[in-house]
């Protein structure tokens, strides 16, 4: 959202048949249809998710209105043909069930019937056995860059009529008059992902261009991103007044890097990429992470027979990382940068990196306007989320930034689109900002919860209570102030309180790293990561969301296994978070910057008894169960997240587009603090 424009607010409601697991069906178990909300539950908790779309036909108690507690506003979710209800953000902090509340039992029976105690009838004798399934044949990947799907399972029968939709009707044997046909052998494990195929020919084509260059001694001119207005706009509209110059036009000694990455480094042009630059600027401060971004193999200003006038960088996309090349020519008015720069004028990785980021969006105008989600994402390959600031979740939102920083996780945070009129706060609206640090102090016989920001320009900062210079410091002792790294100089990095900093800030952004993306040391410092790659085919596996119970069952489904609780931390976790599981689920479609926009995707999670199971939860079985957790609604965005803490046991999750038969891969990614893994059931 270009660097930030202000969401409207939420308001939270108990709807009917309300449970911790957003029950979306059913009949009412309470009085009036209305559940009551769960312990320790705050009026309007903002990015907290608690409640799905209901009908209004039940009034919420008077004494439910005069604690904040309003009312549904939109047609039900779920709808047919009905435009999903707009929520703020597509990710949300979701609370677990109640203890003690036992999983439907999904067996791989397919004649289990759901009765209103909870309990199954015993599978009804059948005269005959029948055959229930058949193979299908694997289907290729639309996409030879990205590794093949797992073998497709099999599927029910076509000719084998399904079980009657109510769930008090009396069970019916199947019968089929044909001889009992062989057992179906059980699916094979899928074989281990092979390693991406175009990175490798795409480093081999640029490693045969840049030796010509070498030989030659003529600097390279990228073909894919040449230095036309083209590469400004691609409408090609703008970018006719630029001069393009390589950066041994620009200085005497021209260096890629000096003195390595640093959030110093970071100076904003013209361009609202502030989005992008303050991502930058968050990861500058891990010399691993950028060695990733940025690797070593670089052919600029190398001494004698080794300047080949390329630049190469790293970014992550749809569970990969790709490699981009760009040539060293960068725009320039007047002889003089036209967008980001490095505050050394000799140092060019930032005008670089910003170019070929511009490349891999399609141009530079791409990137005037952004979601810093997005950059996190592609800057360090975790699962990003957005929350919204506060006072009503202030204690909640603080402890989950500090969970953050322990775990090497990076923030950003962006400030509301306007200010109030005649305002000196020393803040831009509508803003892009870097976290880079949170910490608690005790001064004058007081706790301050402080956060450290960073603005992008490298200039212009907070003027309030605990900026630089500030009577607050005086306080302070010398030791405290060298390990919160103060400094008073107009570097546009400043510290300000949590309530201050809330006031002005409108949402934050968290980027979650997995084991093998973060550089942080400890029990609590990385998530481990299980991931499938997927696809919603028309006909087959485009089942759309759970309001379409004919076709819903039809959607990709995914198991794993929690099998031990988390560790304990008392100085970090929550007393109520004890014997539970953190789990942060991501559903990412395809990046479609220039082909329309996104589609509406979601997804519900299910918990079920067998670990071992193989086959996909029937249309009977979802039907007559709730999903324990679920995305509030629908979103149009790249990517959903959903942080959730989850009892031990085992789960499948159904990843789904809005409206059926719509097309298109997915990305489904799960992060335990302990080994899961996440498989296809057929």
């Amino acid at each position: 959202m270009g660097c930030g424009a202000s969401a409207p607010p939420r308001r939270d409601y108990w709807a009917p048949n309300a449970v911790h697991g957003n029950k979306p069906q059913g009949r009412s178990t309470v009085p009036g249809g209305w559940a009551p909300p769960p312990p320790g539950y705050a009026p309007n908790q903002g990015s907290v998710q608690y409640v799905t779309y209901q009908h209004r036909n039940y009034p919420p108690p008077p004494q439910w209105q005069h604690a904040g507690i309003a009312p549904p506003t939109g047609p039900p979710q779920g709808r047919f043909g009905r435009k999903p209800p707009h929520v703020p953000f597509p990710n949300f902090v979701s609370p677990r069930p109640p203890r003690g509340r036992k999983p439907v039992d999904h067996g791989d029976s397919t004649f289990g019937h759901r009765q209103p105690q909870q309990k199954l009838r015993p599978p009804p004798r059948r005269t005959k056995d029948v055959q229930l399934f058949k193979p299908r044949p694997s289907r290729p990947r639309p996409t030879p860059t990205r590794p093949p799907p797992s073998p497709t399972r099999p599927r029910p029968h076509a000719g084998v009529k399904p079980p009657p939709d109510r769930a008090d009707s009396p069970p019916v044997p199947h019968r089929q008059p044909e001889p009992k046909p062989p057992t179906p052998k059980p699916p094979t494990p899928k074989p281990p992902t092979p390693p991406p195929v175009h990175v490798e020919a795409a480093t081999e084509e640029m490693r045969f261009a840049i030796q010509s260059c070498l030989d030659s001694g003529i600097p390279w001119d990228d073909p894919d991103f040449p230095a036309t207005p083209k590469s400004i706009d691609h409408k090609g509209k703008d970018g006719k007044d630029i001069e393009w110059k390589r950066p041994k036009e620009m200085s005497d000694n021209p260096r890629l890097l000096v003195h390595g990455v640093s959030t110093d480094d970071v100076k904003q042009g013209t361009l609202g990429d502030c989005w992008f630059l303050s991502a930058c600027a968050s990861i500058a401060r891990e010399s691993q992470l950028m060695a990733k971004v940025i690797p070593k193999d670089q052919y600029l200003w190398r001494g004698e027979g080794r300047y080949a006038g390329v630049a190469h960088f790293r970014f992550w996309r749809f569970g990969e990382w790709e490699d981009v090349y760009v040539d060293d020519k960068l725009p320039t008015r007047w002889s003089n940068l036209t967008y980001a720069r490095c505050s050394d004028k000799n140092e060019f990785w930032l005008p670089l990196i910003e170019k070929a980021y511009a490349k891999l969006n399609g141009s530079y105008s791409s990137l005037d306007r952004g979601q810093t989600t997005v950059a996190l994402t592609d800057l360090t390959g975790g699962i990003c989320e957005r929350f919204k600031t506060g006072f009503q979740e202030a204690a909640v939102l603080y402890q989950a930034m500090l969970k953050a920083q322990k775990r090497g996780s990076f923030m950003t945070c962006s400030t509301h689109s306007t200010f109030e009129e005649g305002h000196d706060s020393g803040l831009v609206s509508g803003h892009a900002y870097t976290i880079t640090g949170v910490s608690k102090i005790r001064s004058s016989g007081k706790t301050h919860r402080l956060i450290k920001i960073r603005n992008p320009w490298g200039r212009q900062e907070w003027k309030g209570a605990w900026s630089d210079g500030s009577p607050e410091w005086q306080g302070v002792s010398e030791a405290v102030k060298q390990r919160l790294y103060h400094e008073n100089k107009d570097d546009g990095e400043f510290w300000m309180e949590y309530d201050d900093w809330s006031e002005f800030y409108r949402e934050v952004t968290i980027a979650s790293l997995a084991e093998h993306e973060t550089v942080r040391t400890g029990p609590k410092s990385k998530w481990d990561v299980a991931q499938e790659i997927g696809e919603w085919v028309k006909g087959e596996t485009a089942g759309g969301s759970v309001g379409y119970q004919k076709t819903y069952w039809k959607n990709p489904q995914y198991l794993f296994t929690l099998s031990s609780e988390d560790d304990f931390d008392p100085e970090e976790d929550d007393e109520e978070d004890r014997g539970t599981c953190s789990v942060l689920i991501g559903l990412m479609q395809e990046n479609k910057q220039f082909k329309g926009k996104f589609t509406h995707i979601g997804f519900q999670v299910y918990e079920v008894s067998s670990p071992d199971r193989e086959l996909k939860l029937s249309k009977r079985q979802l039907g007559q169960s709730s999903p324990v957790f679920r995305t509030l609604s629908y979103y149009n965005t790249r990517e959903v997240t959903l942080r959730i803490q989850m009892d031990p046991g085992t789960y499948v999750i159904v990843p789904t587009t809005h409206e059926p038969k719509i097309e298109g891969p997915f990305l489904l990614r799960v992060l335990t603090e302990k080994p899961t893994q996440l498989r296809e059931l057929g």
